[in-house]
């Protein structure tokens, strides 16, 4: 018997998302299950212009649906546009990815658990979120805190 590699493209926002869109779309949480091997998420986010970054003082709702602690706000930055970006702000993109590799626990978990349970599920099994990466640009520099949230999946909020 040979196996077969599916490959689909789903608009979600993250790789987890991806996962329930399908469900949504009627495909079977037991199939899934069984047959997923991985999903692949996707996002970019605009770089800060090196040029043009300047201390950054976002709205404090922004760093609490990042988890972003008051006393790290002066590692933030952000472009405010100049001659070297062509006023945009942005020195070009970068791509965010996250692979969710489907193991037993998550397996488990995709068959009857509710989203909270897949999350703690696919974070456990060591999935790297786009939100954190989006998270760690920022508090280097190179994000802008409007950019990661916007980036971002907060649970439907």
């Amino acid at each position: 018997m040979t196996g077969h590699l599916v490959m689909s493209t789903v608009h979600a926002t993250d790789a987890i998302s991806a996962l329930l869109r399908l469900t949504e779309l009627g495909v079977n949480r037991a199939v899934l299950a069984s047959a997923l091997i991985g999903i692949v998420g996707q996002g970019l986010v605009r770089l800060n212009c090196p040029a043009c970054a300047e201390p950054d003082f976002p709205r404090p709702i922004y760093l609490q649906h990042l988890s972003i602690q008051e006393s790290r706000q002066s590692q933030l930055r952000q472009s405010r546009g100049c001659s070297h970006c062509n006023s945009s702000g942005s020195r070009g993109r970068v791509g965010l990815y996250e692979l969710m590799e489907v193991n037993s626990r998550l397996r488990n978990s995709i068959r009857t658990g509710s989203e909270f349970e897949i999350r703690e599920a696919a974070d456990k099994a060591g999935l790297v979120s786009m939100t954190r990466q989006a998270v760690d640009l920022a508090l280097a520099g190179e994000l802008s805190v409007r950019e990661a949230y916007r980036t971002c999946y907060f649970g439907g909020e």
